[in-house]
């Protein structure tokens, strides 16, 4: 009886062992999951600082065509005029 007793206790106690080496490398787990997740949030704010900088950019090219192009059509405007005297 005392021998099944230890061999319960012993069973028990492999069992405990095991449940708490799991929890251990759960929670190191969940430490990794975190620190990457924050790595991909910053990363996620950074591509859209750059996609903000991007469109921003492209306004300004926009207009820089706009002052061309009316540029352009003025020098046209006045070409047509010289050419018609």
């Amino acid at each position: 009886m005392l021998k099944r007793f230890w061999n319960w206790l012993l069973g028990k106690t492999t069992v405990d062992e095991k449940v708490i080496e799991v929890v251990q490398e759960v929670k190191e787990d969940i430490q990794v999951i975190r620190e990457r997740a924050r790595r991909v949030a910053e990363e996620t704010r950074d591509v859209l600082e750059a996609a903000k900088e991007v469109a921003k950019q492209s306004k300004d090219v926009v207009e820089a065509a706009k002052v061309l192009l009316e540029k352009d059509a003025s020098q046209l405007h006045v070409v047509s005029l010289l050419l018609r005297k």
